[in-house]
């Protein structure tokens, strides 16, 4: 799917600066994560996710879009997300 909007987004790991137009794909978590920086998102294990794309190798980054809570964005490992 595209998505149109202006995204900043900087982290250690990584820096997405001004993103115009991205592609994002549904994903699922497939095990619980913890962050062990500022810049990773918390997940539950069968969580839904979209995936925005690797910040760099083994590193995705993903959005937690909830209902009831403002969209979160963080770094999570890829082998923790299974893209659907």
């Amino acid at each position: 799917m595209i998505h149109f909007e202006i995204l900043v987004f900087t982290c250690t790991k990584c820096v997405l600066i001004l993103w115009i137009m991205y592609f994002y794909v549904q994903a699922r978590a497939l095990y619980p994560y913890v962050p062990q920086e500022e810049d990773e998102l918390q997940m539950q294990a069968g969580e839904q996710l979209f995936a925005l794309g690797l910040s760099q190798p083994e590193w995705l980054v993903v959005v937690r879009a909830g209902t009831h809570a403002p969209a979160q964005i963080g770094l999570v490992p890829e082998v923790y997300v299974q893209i659907t």
